[in-house]
């Protein structure tokens, strides 16, 4: 239930947090600004909730002691998080390289 709880918080953080980095990026926001440099720290405190979800998920599944349904969506809730979070992180490393 803890992971099924995380991932769909964590799901709103990301779109609130996409949004805030949009509207700083719009004010014209620069690359080492203070105001990107916190929303940085954001990313990485979602990453950690997502991950932490995800295990809380896997040791709910090993332990069986849950109905096995919420486990395996807040599995698949958090690690869908953690992948898409990680393509844009990708993504926007393989732009600067260029």
């Amino acid at each position: 239930m803890a992971s099924l709880w995380l991932g769909s918080v964590g799901m709103m953080g990301w779109l609130i947090l996409i949004g805030v980095i949009d509207s700083a990026m719009g004010e014209g926001a620069t690359a080492g600004s203070q105001a990107l440099n916190n929303l940085g720290l954001a990313i990485f405190f979602g990453l950690a909730m997502n991950f932490a979800g995800a295990v809380i998920a896997v040791v709910s599944l090993v332990s069986g002691q849950i109905v096995k349904r919420r486990a395996i969506a807040g599995l698949a809730l958090n690690g869908l998080e953690l992948l898409v979070v990680l393509i844009v992180i990708l993504a926007g490393l393989a732009s600067q390289v260029r």
